[in-house]
């Protein structure tokens, strides 16, 4: 009987190894560690189904794992980041929301660009391709109902001295009226501009006080040395709660990481190639995507009291041998009119 009962101790101490890992534990005598045969089975069955619920909830948990891995976002190629980049600001005025629900409702709208040689395409394998133009073509893909027009008053080695005063004969009346949405992009050609800036504000003021609610967008080209105007007029920009996009902080990083050369951008030291005609048209679309996205209050806000330059052009006029309004230039108007005549009549 003795032995027998060795026998079963022992087999039960095997079986509990198994799946309790008891073995190798002081008994504490037979009343205590024996069981009979149905209790190790049972105890068999429960450490089998123990076993099973844990390769079960191990499967579980890697298939949440791997199905988290694959929810989380990609990241983002460094094109998509250029773009975002970009983005300064998306406004805060309303007025560009306004002219964008519009444009969705199938309505006309007047689009200008003023601004120097960039704007005006050049170097540029085509006029068609200028980031100007392409933003243009963007425009009637993404709002197919709007009827467009569009207005390129680009004029190659003139700063914002002169932009506002040929605003009037180059933009309004070009546009038949004030426009829905004026981009200025004078930000390389205003370097050592004489009016240091209050010529770029009044013509910002100029825009904002027609009776239409104008949208203004500021525009940053960049130089090939990464230098633009931008930390002067962002100020300008965030008081009047204007849209900004900013070419320099685009291509910061890539030219920085060597993902965007700058043979690939520049054709020479002021103007893009067509692909980089095409960034900056791509970082214009950024711009208007993240402005449709974003929740804007539904009201155009007045315009403020203060200003950050002195605005002394606003709705200057430009006067020419064409024309002037009711303004009339002879000789002998001011000092040294007769000579000016004379110089006139000889070309």
């Amino acid at each position: 009987m003795r032995k027998k009962w060795i026998l079963k101790a022992v087999a039960l101490c095997v079986g509990l190894a198994v799946g309790l890992g008891a073995c190798g534990q002081p008994a504490e005598g037979p009343e205590s560690g024996f069981e009979s045969s149905q209790e190790t089975e049972t105890q068999e069955t429960e450490v089998q189904e123990t076993a099973s619920r844990e390769t079960e909830n191990s499967e579980t948990d890697e298939t949440q794992e791997n199905s988290q891995e694959t929810s989380e976002p990609e990241e983002k190629d460094w094109y998509q980041q250029m773009m975002e980049a970009s983005v300064i600001s998306t406004g805060s005025n309303g007025r560009l929301e306004k002219v964008l629900e519009r444009m969705r409702n199938g309505e006309e709208v007047s689009v200008a660009f003023i601004g120097g040689s960039v704007t005006e395409g050049a170097l540029a394998d085509t006029y068609e391709e200028s980031y100007a133009d392409r933003f243009a073509a963007g425009l009637r893909e993404t709002y197919p109902n709007a009827e467009l027009t569009y207005i390129n008053a680009g004029l190659s080695g003139t700063g914002s001295s002169l932009g506002v005063m040929r605003y009037e004969r180059d933009v309004v009346e070009a546009a038949g009226g004030q426009p829905d949405i004026v981009f200025l992009e004078f930000a390389i050609n205003d370097y050592q501009e004489p009016t240091e800036g209050r010529a770029y504000e009044s013509m910002i003021r100029t825009i904002l006080e027609a009776d239409n609610d104008s949208a203004v967008i500021l525009l940053f080209s960049v130089s090939r040395s990464e230098w633009n105007m931008q930390d002067v007029y962002i100020p300008m920009g965030k008081l009047y709660g204007l849209p900004m996009a900013s070419i320099r902080d685009a291509v910061k990083q890539p030219l920085k990481d060597g993902t965007l050369t700058k043979e690939n951008f520049f054709a020479d030291e002021y103007h893009p190639t067509s692909y980089g005609h095409g960034i900056m048209a791509d970082c214009l679309g950024e711009l208007m995507r993240e402005v449709e996205s974003a929740e804007g209050s539904g009201e155009v806000a007045a315009l403020p009291e203060r200003n950050v330059k002195s605005p002394d052009f606003v709705d200057m006029h430009l006067l020419t041998s064409q024309g002037g309004g009711s303004a009339v230039v002879s000789a002998g108007g001011f000092p040294g009119g007769a000579e000016v005549q004379k110089y006139h009549t000889e070309l």
